[in-house]
């Protein structure tokens, strides 16, 4: 099914959506939706829908996109329970020069239904995103990241926090709190000047046990890192992780000796074996 985009432009201080019938909705497997100048949104659960067999989505070039999913829109279906999955099949998010876009998925209401997302999600990749706050929020009983493996996030100079976390009660004390991310393996955090960390709350930590490496490059103003029960590897800047060393001493325990750019090398003799 192909949608094209020909609103006239007075429209799109309105506001506009995609509207697919609801039996697409829960049939798709593929969802690509690019070049578009007058969406603002898109339905995660139009009709009660749930987009349940949905594998791959790619959303790129849409200049009017305030939020890529947002589920406050429909409602449960009747004879159902008040929780409800939605995306369970999704295994790649891929979101890209989205200029106005403020997050992935949005925070439910409290007046509307609960939701448990992204069950299969293994890629999530976000580039070019300049506004973009936050990438998914979190909020215990209702999100699931159990298989994400990579994290992709680049030029998004916006970006302060990774996970926005959601409670019900906002003061849970400075006492650690972990979320599960059992098949993380890699982090990228790629010229992201506002981020300053993984997590909004600062007691919260990562417990993935099979974490394997952290890129980073362009994160000035990230001062901590999640420890993690492993050692795992970092790449990145030299000042960056001297930086670090001075006032996280602790948390890079938790690191192996870092790799750095080639620009950090030792200049090399150069020769020739011609004489």
């Amino acid at each position: 099914m192909r949608i094209e985009d020909k609103m006239m432009r007075t429209a799109l201080q309105a506001g506009n959506h995609i509207t697919v019938p609801g039996f697409i909705c829960d049939a798709a497997k593929i969802l690509h939706v690019q070049h578009s100048l007058s969406i603002t949104s898109i339905f995660a659960a139009p009709l009660g829908s749930s987009w349940n067999k949905l594998e791959w989505c790619r959303v790129e070039r849409c200049p009017e996109l305030e939020c890529v999913f947002s589920p406050q829109v429909g409602a449960v279906p009747d004879g159902s329970s008040s929780h409800m999955d939605i995306f369970k099949k999704l295994k790649i998010i891929w979101a890209s020069h989205l200029r106005n876009t403020r997050c992935v998925l949005e925070r439910p209401s409290l007046e509307g239904p609960r939701y448990r997302a992204f069950a299969d999600l293994t890629l999530l990749h976000l580039y070019r995103c300049p506004r973009l706050l936050y990438a998914v929020p979190l909020q215990l009983k209702t999100m699931s990241l159990e298989n994400l493996e990579t994290l992709e996030i680049m030029w998004c100079g916006d970006l302060s926090v990774v996970f926005h976390l959601y409670e019900e009660t906002s003061d849970r004390g400075m006492y650690q709190c972990s979320w599960n991310f059992p098949n993380l393996k890699v982090i990228h955090l790629h010229e992201l000047p506002r981020l300053r960390g993984i997590f909004n709350v600062p007691w919260y930590v990562m417990n993935a046990p099979k974490f394997e490496t952290v890129r980073i490059r362009g994160c000035w103003s990230l001062w901590t890192l999640p420890p993690f029960c492993r050692m795992v590897k970092c790449d990145c800047e030299k000042e960056w992780w001297d930086r670090m060393k001075e006032s996280r001493r602790k948390v890079l325990t938790h690191y192996h000796k870092p790799t750095h750019s080639r620009y950090y090398k030792k200049t090399m003799l150069r020769g020739s074996l011609l004489r």
